[in-house]
């Protein structure tokens, strides 16, 4: 059995490089690392592969594994054993069916062309059904590309799951790259229904250790875990399905922590308070300032998740949205305010049956 991880690919190589050359420097059995690229148009999938074979270098930063630990014991990285991977021709671009492996079937990192830009969902989705499919995972961890990790992250992250068999997500504290100081969020996130609104738990705290009892506390407010860094089992994966890819962009995490715990039996949240991730937020996503593109997206979103789990509420997630669009508009950005304002006040549709449903016949 194996440990995976999954990255998602967007016209990001250089944070996609910088990620694997911290995760060839991860303490514990080494895992095997799927790369899913989403029709970059960057030339991402040569570099990467330069990369991997010693090509090209790329440099972690100076901070590297933690401020607190800066330059103590820097290992030294490994090179991985490539593959690539193609959905067999007969089975084209179905969910299911079978996948050739070019290169070795142990490899450390494989290489997935999607074929289109599917969004964050089905671009993981792609890597899941693969590991799902090859039957031997004994963990999946979802990893931006955006991010770096400490030597210790993953190990952290399995011991916790060990400690924790009813926990079928499990988050990292997640630290933000460019101030390594600050927290971005403490696993995940918070959801006010009465605001119909999610916020990081922790999110600017100054970073210090977690105690057990402030673990308790913090998974206690969790409703979901942040997908930039988050653990799975193959039970879950099977009992609750794959993310819902209609969302394509935000949203996912909570639909799928939603999903989580209306399933019986239900699986729970955890925090692995001693896996460290550092993330360049916005950055696997285009979006390190907003756009009207991601305003629609989070709009849309809400309500969809709204709808989907509490219809009852939906009415007040649309004046919430068209709040959000006075807001807009009073600082001057009418583009994402006639977007909000449109996302407000049309129809919230929700597809008949969605890929999440999927999981175990993938």
């Amino acid at each position: 059995m194996h440990d995976y991880v999954v990255l998602l690919n967007w016209n990001g190589w250089r944070d996609t490089c910088e990620c694997l050359a911290s995760l060839m420097r991860l303490n514990g059995p080494a895992p095997r690392v799927i790369v899913c690229d989403n029709a970059s148009s960057d030339g991402s999938l040569d570099r990467i592969r330069a990369w991997a074979r010693g090509e090209a270098e790329v440099d972690l930063p100076g901070w590297w594994p933690a401020p607190e630990q800066a330059g103590a014991g820097r290992l030294s990285a490994r090179r991985p054993v490539m593959a690539e991977v193609r959905r067999a021709a007969a089975h084209g671009e179905s969910p299911g069916g079978a996948w050739e492996v070019q290169g070795p079937d142990d490899a450390d990192l494989f290489l997935i062309p999607t074929g289109a830009n599917l969004g964050f969902a089905g671009g993981c989705n792609v890597g899941l059904r693969f590991i799902l499919q090859r039957g031997d995972a004994r963990h999946v961890w979802l990893l931006n590309n955006d991010t770096v990790v400490h030597p210790d992250a993953l190990v952290q992250l399995v011991q916790e799951a060990g400690r924790r068999p009813q926990a079928g997500m499990i988050g990292s504290v997640l630290r933000y790259y460019h101030r390594p100081d600050i927290v971005q969020a403490q696993g995940g996130g918070r959801f006010d229904l009465a605001r119909t609104a999610t916020m990081h738990v922790g999110e600017g705290e100054r970073f210090e250790p977690i105690s057990e009892t402030r673990q308790a506390d913090i998974e206690r407010q969790l409703a979901y875990i942040t997908g930039a860094s988050m653990l799975l089992t193959p039970a879950f994966l099977a009992q609750v399905g794959l993310m819902q890819e209609d969302y394509f962009l935000y949203y996912e995490e909570i639909d799928w922590a939603e999903r989580a715990r209306r399933s019986r039996p239900a699986f729970g949240l955890a925090l692995a308070a001693g896996s460290l991730v550092f993330h360049k937020e916005g950055a696997s996503a285009g979006t390190n300032t907003p756009s009207v593109f991601s305003a629609r997206l989070l709009a849309r979103n809400r309500l969809r998740f709204i709808r989907r789990f509490y219809p009852e509420h939906l009415a007040s997630a649309r004046r919430h949205v068209l709040r959000d669009a006075v807001v807009a508009l009073l600082k001057r950005r009418p583009e994402v305010a006639r977007t909000l304002m449109r996302e407000a006040l049309g129809p919230v549709r929700l597809p008949e049956a969605g890929p999440a449903a999927q999981a175990a016949r993938a």
